[in-house]
């Protein structure tokens, strides 16, 4: 008799103890798929490679390439079809060369393709003062894009395989508040065609976009890098946009629940450490994604949320 009731008040704790030791996992949000939103496909191929935004001084290393951007030289403003120009220095151990080329131009080195995809010349331009360079192995490119002289468009870039290891939030930092009049349909389509056409990216930048409402939509596939206009280096990043200008308006309950939901199931999958949560400010010279925010970082909102949700 005594041993029975010993096993029935030891052994009742033990699920208990199982179960705290061993939480439910957090699920994946509901997510609006890319197909249900734009108008052309994702474009570029997966290839081994970086993208990276310098100024001059600043140099890229690819495994053993390196390139320095020399000088950069806005095209003549009496000449319409002059293009701006950048002078590299290019070298893999002693073995280096120096090369002037326009905006645009594309070459083989050493077994590599570096493409010059854009060199901000113009004062106030997104991105003044940098040159974006892609650079991929030519054996992990298709023949057809490794014997282009030119960048090309959107179906010439790269997708680059990353391996997660942070989240970074960003706003869109439209001119104005977003409403609900605006169609977040709409502003994605815009934001594609921008990204493919202007920026000659592969897709939008960023791996996931909030609606006011909080809808999350899906944007570009997260095992590819994304892309950006400032000088810090995305790969790696887990990027989440929300729609609008935080440094105009405030963010809504429903965004926040997205926010932190997106947050906590990157968190669970990747392994990460909540210090590796940032804002896109604290990589580059931005307001993004502005005050409003920003500070629901600062105060440990999202981090006390994402510890809530995944039982910590």
């Amino acid at each position: 008799m005594i041993l029975k009731k010993l096993f029935c008040f030891v052994f009742p704790l033990v699920p208990v103890f199982l179960c705290a030791q061993t939480p439910k996992p957090f699920p994946k949000p509901n997510i609006i798929p890319h197909a249900q939103w734009h108008k052309i496909p994702p474009g570029g191929f997966p290839a081994e490679g970086c993208r990276r935004n310098i100024e001059p001084g600043e140099k890229i290393q690819f495994q053993n390439l390196i390139i320095e951007l020399i000088a950069m030289t806005p095209a003549p403003a009496e000449d319409k079809n002059a293009k701006d120009a950048v002078k590299i220095k290019i070298a893999i151990g002693e073995k280096s060369e120096e090369k002037t080329l326009p905006e645009g131009a594309a070459f083989n080195w050493e077994g590599f393709h570096v493409a010059i995809i854009a060199a901000h010349t113009e004062k106030g331009e997104l991105g003044e003062g940098l040159t974006e360079f892609e650079i991929t192995t030519i054996a992990s490119i298709p023949p057809e894009a490794a014997a282009m002289t030119i960048a090309g468009d959107a179906k010439s870039r790269a997708r680059i395989k990353h391996n997660i290891n942070a989240i970074t939030l960003h706003h869109a930092g439209d001119p104005k508040p977003v409403t609900p009049e605006d169609s977040p349909i709409k502003k994605l389509q815009g934001l594609q065609s921008f990204s493919m056409n202007d920026r000659v990216w592969w897709d939008v930048p960023y791996h996931f976009l909030i609606a006011l409402d909080g809808t999350i939509y899906e944007g570009r596939d997260y095992h590819y890098a994304g892309d950006t206009n400032t000088k810090y280096n995305p790969e790696g990043h887990f990027l989440i946009e929300v729609m609008g200008n935080y440094e105009l308006q405030e963010a809504n309950e429903a965004q926040i629940k997205s926010i932190t939901d997106l947050m906590a199931w990157a968190v669970q999958e990747y392994n990460l450490p909540l210090d590796k949560i940032y804002g896109h400010k604290d990589h580059a010279q931005t307001v993004c994604p502005g005050k409003n925010l920003y500070k629901y970082l600062k105060d440990g909102t999202f981090q006390r949320g994402i510890e809530m949700r995944l039982g910590k």
